[in-house]
């Protein structure tokens, strides 16, 4: 299933530009004899309840599933002149959880209804083996026995007050902070559930609906997207910093939750905030949110009232969405999880709708 054709051969395209009005060829995929499917094993159970003449409606399900010699594009040195090649990894991922789904009908009568209902999902990823993942290039990237979403990062532990340079956690204690040795599997950046509450009230012909989506998770923040405060970025021209920047230290003896401005990209300062910026639980954080995701206002008119404008039905609505987002993020989306990523827009929308 979406798998390219002739994944497992050599292939070549012709050069861009002829020699001596030839054209050549360059290799454009490396081959890969032991290409092979991948195998995936699901297994799901569920149970649906009704009472009160479904009037409560309780659905719940399980789900276990295996998957193994997963394709992926393994990273290959740059000596064998391809980044990477579509290769089968001999893992075992799984990827199971809960989901549950609760409909409620409290008032049901000619005139008046009200329904609700509320969904919530529980994720759960682990990687359950990887023979001599050690000797692989994912040997940083990944730990056996935890989720695939969980980073092998530095612990950033705060700014030195002496130097005023962002400190980590020396895991083997030999005063030296080194890959592997102090790497440590500290952050998931993904989602622990997630889930929405919805709710319909119709009153004769008025009716108003609303929608709000929760999720709690980690994700990467704005700060993976700044350059070093103090230093002029790589274009010349001096970029633009978070206000929480100007909590920086500036003396000995400071305690500051940023470590002092530099305009040396090769001072200790600039490897301390790369190493912050790009290895470290720095720049992951909370990305959990609650959002109003769709507002609905409507009348229609009675049936006396149609017959005297002769129509079947006439309808006045006002409708909104992403109307409104509680969360601690730092970026401007966390549903995107990207720092800079715009949010969804706004929207409020009205209108008339009828038919004859």
């Amino acid at each position: 299933d979406q798998i390219p054709n002739y994944g497992y051969f050599d292939s070549y395209s012709s050069t861009s530009y002829p020699y001596d009005n030839l054209n050549g060829l360059v290799p454009t995929q490396i081959a890969n004899a032991n290409y092979r499917w991948e195998t995936n094993t699901k297994f799901e159970m569920g149970i649906e309840l009704g009472f009160l003449k479904d009037r409560i409606l309780l659905m719940a399900s399980w789900y276990n599933n295996h998957s193994s010699n997963q394709l992926v594009g393994y990273p290959l040195s740059p000596t064998a002149g391809f980044s990477s090649v579509q290769y089968n990894l001999p893992a075992v991922v799984r990827n199971s959880g809960f989901e549950f789904d609760l409909n409620l009908t409290p008032v049901k009568s000619k005139n008046f209804s009200w329904t609700t209902s509320i969904n919530l999902s529980l994720p759960r990823n682990k990687l359950l083996s990887f023979p001599n993942i050690e000797g692989s290039s994912y040997a940083n990237t990944y730990v056996v026995g935890k989720s695939l979403f969980i980073k092998n990062l530095y612990h950033l532990t705060g700014v030195d007050a002496q130097t005023g340079v962002y400190s980590f956690e020396d895991v083997n204690k030999d005063n030296s902070i080194s890959t592997p040795e102090d790497l440590l599997p500290l952050k998931k950046a993904g989602a622990e559930f997630y889930g929405g509450f919805e709710n319909a009230i119709r009153y004769k012909g008025f009716e108003i609906s609303f929608l709000l989506q929760f999720v709690r998770q980690s994700g990467d923040n704005y700060l993976l997207s700044f350059a070093m405060p103090g230093a002029w970025n790589l274009v010349g021209a001096a970029g633009n910093q978070p206000v929480s920047v100007l909590d920086r230290w500036q003396t000995a003896g400071n305690q500051r939750s940023i470590q002092q401005f530099s305009e040396n990209y090769g001072s200790a300062a600039a490897g301390a905030y790369s190493m912050a910026r790009f290895s470290s639980d720095y720049s992951i954080s909370d990305a959990s949110f609650i959002r109003l995701k769709n507002v609905s206002l409507s009348y229609r008119l009675p049936v006396t009232v149609l017959q005297k404008l002769h129509l079947q039905s006439l309808r006045i609505y006002v409708l909104g969405q992403n109307l409104l987002t509680l969360t601690r993020y730092l970026g401007l989306d966390p549903e995107t999880l990207n720092g800079f990523s715009l949010p969804p827009l706004k929207v409020l929308t009205a209108g008339i709708q009828f038919n004859f």
